[in-house]
């Protein structure tokens, strides 16, 4: 099965917050993994902001190493613009557009994806 981690997932995981077992369990037993560009911007900038700019660039780095990073092109951008249609907030309908482009299961816990028509898998 395919699967895109939205940030929150992967914010559980590096943090060891609710889920995060859920979340290793789907990375250590599944090929097909993918994140979003945004998901980069977001992890970048939670991570400088909370922490360091060191750890930053630390987890971004894991993440590219670990996942196939689905880049936002136009077709990508377009069908976000579908999504936001549905007053979600624009990384998500982001997120949810990649995950459609490359066939996979959102792997989140954010309830703005139950407004999408993208299947998703709660990771808490």
């Amino acid at each position: 099965m395919r699967y895109l981690l939205d940030t929150m997932a992967l914010l559980a995981y590096f943090n060891n917050e609710e889920g995060a077992d859920f979340v290793e369990e789907i990375l250590n037993n599944n090929n097909g993994l993918y994140i979003s560009s945004i998901t980069l911007t977001e992890i970048y900038y939670i991570y400088t902001r909370r922490v360091d700019e060191e750890t930053a660039e630390k987890r971004i780095d894991q993440l590219k190493y670990n996942l196939d990073v689905v880049v936002i092109g136009e077709d990508e951008s377009i069908k976000a613009g579908v999504h936001k249609v549905n007053n979600v907030p624009i990384a998500d309908a982001l997120i949810a557009a990649c995950a459609e482009s490359v066939d996979a299961t959102i792997v989140t816990a954010d309830e703005h994806f139950d407004k999408l028509d993208v299947p998703v898998v709660n990771y808490r």
